[in-house]
């Protein structure tokens, strides 16, 4: 009384387009709980199990600026069948070139309520943060009052947008459905990012570097140390849009797995790790996001995305 189950990921319908790898894919009972989350493979395939009969949802996360073409969230009901189910998604793939300006990111993304429909007429605005400011003309003998430059751009039927935003630059977001709230993000220093991650600050991962050398792979980055040993690591804290931080103090967390093999503290200039060995073996230090604060970094994310970035650590004798 079940089947297993496949998601093929792909620009046409099959057998045409071309398969998309790199969708996250998560099977979810009607009320919400998650059962399973993986990502497509190079075929543009991802097995969710062994399920049975009954109807489920499936949440898809393409890689920006990517659209689901049915929406994020989609039903699929599985019957019984000695066969595997396989049940398509759509994903459009046209992207925006990137801002001709080199001053500019070209933020541009897509917009849903809860259930993946496309949000059209969501009207967003940016203005720059900066302290009032009165410009004076000695020439003229005539001040003028500076005032922060904006943008205001609306969601088409699709829910898509797009606005070009300087680089490195501070703004303050109003979202129309977030009424009388605003919060302040800032831009990657690209020439193009998503603008749901700009405007909604995700952590991704951490990165390190020692004496100025980033420490690779930076997916599950590795260190030896000697008992009694320290190692130093610089930390960079990377965004979903692209942006990095330096400033990690008040946005992670990091805890030794067994600190009787590797103690867990900051290093005295305050901005880096300090890694010390105790005694021979291996730990794992992860690193987990602060509860979220002021700033917006900790947003909540479907399905939850883990930090990249925990360390894996020898003491040697």
């Amino acid at each position: 009384m079940s089947a297993q189950v496949y998601v093929n990921t792909r620009t046409a319908t099959f057998p045409g387009g071309e398969a998309l790898a790199g969708v996250t894919v998560s099977l979810h009972q009607l009320d919400g709980t998650l059962l399973t989350t993986d990502v497509t493979d190079a075929n543009g395939n991802v097995y969710l199990g062994d399920r049975a009969a009954t109807t489920y949802e499936i949440r898809i996360t393409a890689p920006n600026p990517s659209k689901i073409t049915a929406g994020n969230r989609q039903q699929v009901v599985v019957i019984d069948s000695v066969d595997p189910l396989v049940f398509d998604v759509l994903v459009d793939v046209s992207a925006l070139s990137p801002a001709t300006d080199s001053r500019y990111c070209r933020c541009s993304g897509v917009f849903a309520d809860a259930y993946g429909r496309a949000e059209a007429g969501v009207v967003i605005r940016f203005q720059e943060s900066c302290l009032p400011n009165l410009l004076y003309d000695s020439v003229v003998g005539r001040s003028s009052g500076v005032l922060p430059a904006g943008a205001t751009i609306v969601t088409d039927e699709d829910g898509f947008a797009s606005v070009d935003l300087i680089r490195g630059a501070t703004y303050l977001v109003t979202v129309a459905q977030y009424e009388n709230t605003s919060w302040e993000v800032l831009v990657p220093t690209a020439s193009a990012a998503s603008l749901p991650d700009v405007i909604f600050p995700t952590i991704q991962r951490a990165e390190y570097r020692v004496g100025g050398a980033l420490v690779l792979p930076v997916s599950s980055p590795s260190q030896s140390i000697s008992a009694g040993g320290t190692s130093e690591l610089a930390v960079t804290i990377v965004m979903l849009s692209g942006l990095e931080l330096d400033n990690w103090t008040d946005l992670v967390t990091f805890t030794s797995s067994d600190e009787t093999v590797v103690a867990v503290s900051m290093a005295s200039d305050g901005e880096s790790l300090l890694l010390t060995g105790v005694a021979a073996g291996v730990a794992t230090v992860a690193v987990a996001v602060t509860e979220p604060d002021e700033d917006g970094y900790g947003v909540d994310s479907y399905p939850v995305q883990a930090i990249v970035g925990s360390i894996s650590v020898t003491v040697t004798p």
